[in-house]
């Protein structure tokens, strides 16, 4: 019997991409599976679903807002899987093969799998407005107010309550969902009055804070910092969410550092327990510094291959205002200098709350 699983990310994007990804799975299999997974739970759920499937020719994994790139070792090593990938993470790139593994660097997962599965499936103006909005919050873009709405929801709601209200694709917030977001907007104000922060050099700021992470990144925006630094306490250390609104290619430099990585504008860094922050501080200013002081912004021909930049030559954009590399919406270059697809540098992610 055909065992169908979605393996999908924890974030909103993961949880719509498993929206769209819904019509056609069942399809496949009524009783299809849904998996929940972040970097440190892909292996063990990976593996633990082909122990589990005696007829490994019987299993077939549709890999949403995620990239298996890391274990390919466990795919490999079992060739009767099927799988097929709809992601936006570089790091995913190498599966591309323009048939079962659909990577676009350019939108997020849920609008790969809306714009890549059969219209039968995802022809609904509800649909793609839920898929605009998550894009213009997990792409960092922020055109569109609800989206941040939207995300907050998310975490505030049990999942399967989610999943099930917007099961069709978003048409708005109803009267009790409104209450939550303004109930929600007040307490996290407080908060928000209450963290701990610092200025750093270039117009940044560094904040502590263990929740409402995505609402500290819009209100300190608001306050017209140009990048800023939010360190986040974990179970095995600390997260550093980095974001840039300043033109400079934070994932760039992050990668090149040989601390972390992300998108142009998002970027994440993760300090193993034990290890002091301070000195991953310093050196992501100094780096900033460099960048903003620095006088060359000719991207580098091609980030696929492994020849890496000697020197920071491509971290500027000529106008910060405009261009965010290139845009969430239809794949557009926002200005000469971003002009390919690749403008994401492997790393990880930062995680938001």
């Amino acid at each position: 019997m055909t065992r169908i699983v979605n393996i999908t990310h924890t974030d909103l994007d993961g949880a719509v991409a498993a929206i769209v990804m819904r019509p056609y799975l069942v399809q496949l299999a009524p009783n299809y599976e849904i998996y929940r997974v972040g970097v440190d739970t892909m292996r063990p759920t990976v593996q633990g679903l082909i122990e589990s499937t005696p007829n490994k020719a019987d299993l077939q994994l549709y890999f949403t807002d995620c990239s298996p790139a890391d274990i390919m070792d466990l795919l490999k090593a079992n060739p009767e899987v099927f799988y097929a990938v709809y992601d936006h993470h570089v790091t995913a790139q190498e599966l591309h093969n323009g048939d079962n593994c659909i990577i676009d660097i350019t939108r997020c997962g849920a609008m790969v799998a809306y714009e890549h599965l059969p219209d039968k499936f995802t022809g609904s103006n509800m649909m793609e407005r839920l898929c605009e909005l998550t894009n213009d919050h997990d792409m960092w873009l922020n055109r569109m107010p609800e989206s941040h709405d939207l995300n907050n929801l998310y975490y505030m709601m049990n999942y399967d309550d989610f999943m099930a209200r917007f099961a069709n694709g978003f048409d708005g917030f109803n009267e009790a969902e409104q209450a939550m977001l303004d109930k929600y907007n007040s307490e996290f104000a407080a908060y928000y009055s209450s963290i701990y922060r610092k200025n750093l050099p270039c117009n940044g700021v560094y904040l502590i804070a263990n929740k409402y992470i995505s609402d500290i990144c819009m209100a300190v925006e608001a306050e017209h910092y140009t990048w800023y630094i939010i360190e986040r306490a974990s179970d095995n250390g600390v997260n550093l969410s980095v974001r840039t609104r300043n033109g400079v290619h934070i994932g760039f430099i992050l990668k090149n550092l040989g601390i972390g990585g992300g998108h142009a504008s998002a970027g994440g860094v993760f300090i193993p327990k034990g290890k002091e922050v301070t000195p991953y501080i310093a050196m992501i200013c100094d780096e900033i510094e460099k960048a903003i002081n620095g006088s060359g912004c000719i991207w580098p021909s091609d980030l696929k291959s492994e020849s890496k930049p000697s020197k920071y030559e491509c971290l500027l954009w000529t106008n910060p205002d405009e261009c965010r590399g290139i845009c969430g919406r239809n794949g557009v270059p926002c200005c000469e200098y971003c002009k390919l697809n690749e403008t994401t540098i492997l790393g990880v992610d930062g995680e938001d709350d």
